[in-house]
């Protein structure tokens, strides 16, 4: 009985050995798929794999264009060449008194405007208006008047016979002919304007730079004529008879032989001699004698009749009191 049993059980091992070698087939055999267990879902506290979203380069950056606004393109105008600007009335302002015949000087202040300078080929021109005896024309200076600079201008009229208002228009004129004034577009006279009055009114009005009585403030000769590097000038001796100390003086001339005016420019300077060609004294005190110079052409020669009119001024620039002489004289 007991070894019935052991043989029983014998099978029986022998027997689920056999099932268990079915079950598990050995290395290199397929297994069908259907027979394989199912996967297990992921466990819940595995997080799942980050997701990379694909690698795409950012637009470009595009900056907004900048057009400049157009710039305004300034035109400079363009400055005459010849222009003048008028600066005062030196003598005979506008309304003065005058009897009738009676003779006087008007003298403008004018400045140069332009871009040229002003030479001895510029003439002073009567324009329109009442002539009062003007010349046609007449040389506006023997020197030179830069841009900027300044000239007084004086014309010898007479006023008219009969009462009244009158009024001159002046103008001046380059060496090719072109006729220009003051103004912006340098096309507007300048004048004279005078009040003739019957013999019986007393004048109202002071009528600067008329000749001096003898016994007034400087004393007037001719003291020689000689050389001064190329030119020839006429050289006055000025005596001062009075208590003001004179700073500055100017020569006009007319050689009334060859029809020649000569215009000159104020010097602040005087000369210590006679025979000197510069003007070394500043100033010209009471009790002495200082001398001034004036340049004549070549067409002035001997024996010519000439009349010169010497003005000297307290200050600067033929300014504070100021006393007047004329002198005819025969060139020597």
């Amino acid at each position: 009985m007991q070894q019935r049993t052991r043989t029983l059980f014998a099978l029986i091992l022998s027997l689920a050995l056999a099932g268990m070698a079915c079950a598990f087939p050995s290395t290199g055999t397929a297994v069908p798929q259907d027979t394989l267990p199912p996967e297990l879902p992921p466990s819940a506290t595995e997080a799942p794999p980050p997701v990379i979203p694909p690698t795409t380069a950012p637009p470009p950056l595009v900056l907004p264009t900048f057009t400049p606004s157009p710039t305004a393109t300034i035109t400079p105008t363009a400055q005459p060449c010849d222009r003048a600007a008028f600066v005062t009335d030196v003598t005979v302002s506008d309304g003065s008194d005058f009897y009738a015949g009676q003779t006087f000087t008007k003298t403008w202040r004018l400045r140069n405007n332009g871009t040229c300078t002003w030479t001895s080929g510029y003439s002073l021109i009567f324009d329109h208006g009442d002539a009062m005896g003007a010349p046609a024309s007449q040389q506006l200076t023997t020197g030179t008047v830069a841009p900027g600079q300044t000239i007084d201008i004086s014309v010898n009229l007479t006023a008219p016979a009969s009462v009244g208002t009158y009024r001159g228009y002046f103008r001046l004129r380059n060496p090719s002919g072109v006729v220009f004034g003051i103004g912006a577009n340098a096309d507007v006279a300048f004048w004279v304007e005078i009040e003739v009055v019957s013999a019986g009114v007393t004048l109202v009005h002071i009528i600067p730079f008329i000749p001096m009585l003898p016994s007034a403030d400087f004393s007037l000769e001719v003291a020689n004529v000689h050389i001064c590097g190329a030119s020839r000038v006429v050289t006055f001796r000025l005596g001062n008879d009075d208590d003001v100390t004179f700073e500055s003086v100017r020569v006009n001339m007319t050689d009334s032989t060859a029809g020649v005016l000569y215009f000159g420019d104020a010097s602040d300077s005087f000369a210590t001699t006679a025979s000197t060609c510069t003007l070394t004294a500043s100033a010209f005190p009471p009790g002495g004698y200082r001398y001034f110079f004036h340049p004549i052409s070549a067409g002035s020669v001997s024996g010519n009749a000439f009349l010169a009119s010497v003005r000297a001024c307290s200050a600067d620039g033929m300014g504070g009191t100021c006393a007047e002489h004329t002198i005819n004289f025969a060139l020597p």
